[in-house]
């Protein structure tokens, strides 16, 4: 929808973020070649697919992979938002674009729901004047900057998690799985993981961390390498290990696990997203069957644990599925 306002607005340096591959901020770029144009994402592999689809990068369009959007002045931001997005993240974003826009600088925001109520909401919690523009697929918005924010609202989340006898803080931000709260997965995946003294832990898609922080906090002397594609997720993950004084944790922005080494750690633990048709648990299996050493424990956590106990036939020993709760814990050994 906002690609079709893409000859009407103003020449101006702008930032937007994107729901796919960045198709405004290119065709912004493209149309206005002298601008400077910031594509923000988030999470690593969103960021990896612009970049492969837009190289050579059109104009001076520039792909930034941060935990929030760059600092300096713009005079257009764009935001683009799902119907079935998550409300905290857009609060979240809407805040800082405006913050980043000039006085008199523009917003742009379009959401995939034509009856929308909850985004026009808000925008007027930002700007004084928001004017609604109704479209076949969704509605459009448009709004100028008039002063700066009176009030910031913190949207980053400390709570503590009790572990048995151990009791952690971690910290969370909107975007990052699970925002304020422990995941009942990983809680299942805790239960179920058996890591000796010494041992190495690989934790594949570590969201908020606490799977890693927990196995660092029961036993100081294993380590823990934690990788996720949100660019969040690490900082929280990282965040929360300093705050616990758990330095044996290590957390790492790595979305195809290129970094993770061969036959290297005696336990991989992980919970992977249920979406994507079993894409993303698949590069999590492959990762796990380099990373671990010859008789190394596989611990990852389903709803759904036929897909690994057909995956698992080859290369792998004493394959079980143990009921957790209303989870299932696959577990396997690596062939030695």
């Amino acid at each position: 929808m906002l690609i079709e306002l893409v000859p009407t607005l103003p020449a101006v340096a702008m930032i937007a973020n994107t729901v796919g591959r960045g198709q405004l901020a290119a065709a912004f770029a493209e149309q206005n070649p002298d601008v400077p144009v910031t594509l923000f994402h988030v999470d690593a592999f969103h960021a990896e697919q612009s970049r492969v689809t837009y190289f050579p990068a059109p104009g001076k369009l520039e792909i930034v992979l941060a935990s929030d959007p760059p600092v300096g002045e713009v005079g257009l931001a764009a935001m683009l938002v799902e119907l079935h997005g998550e409300a905290e993240l857009v609060r979240d974003l809407l805040q800082s674009f405006h913050d980043r826009l000039a006085i008199g600088g523009q917003l742009i925001a379009a959401t995939d729901h034509p009856k929308d109520q909850w985004l026009h909401e808000q925008l007027l919690e930002l700007f004084p004047k928001v004017t609604r523009l109704p479209q076949k697929r969704g509605v459009v918005y448009r709004a100028t900057k008039q002063a700066p924010l009176k009030k910031h609202r913190s949207f980053v989340a400390q709570f503590p998690c009790r572990d048995g006898d151990h009791l952690l803080q971690l910290q969370t931000r909107p975007g990052v799985f699970n925002h304020r709260s422990v995941d009942a997965g990983a809680r299942a995946l805790l239960s179920a993981v058996e890591v000796r003294a010494g041992e190495s832990v690989l934790d594949i898609g570590c969201g908020c961390g606490v799977v890693g922080l927990v196995i660092c906090k029961r036993l100081p002397t294993a380590t823990v390498l934690a990788i996720d594609s949100h660019s969040r997720a690490i900082e929280c993950t990282q965040a929360s290990a300093e705050r616990n004084e758990l330095p044996q944790l290590t957390a790492r922005l790595d979305p195809s696990h290129k970094s993770v080494p061969d036959a290297s750690f005696d336990v991989v633990a992980m919970n992977p997203p249920y979406f994507s048709n079993f894409r993303i648990a698949e590069l999590f299996l492959q990762t796990a069957t380099r990373a671990l050493k010859p008789g190394g424990r596989l611990y990852s956590v389903t709803k759904t644990p036929e897909w690994y106990l057909e995956r698992l036939k080859e290369g792998w020993t004493n394959v079980e599925a143990v009921p957790v709760k209303n989870y299932i814990v696959v577990r396997a050994e690596r062939s030695k």
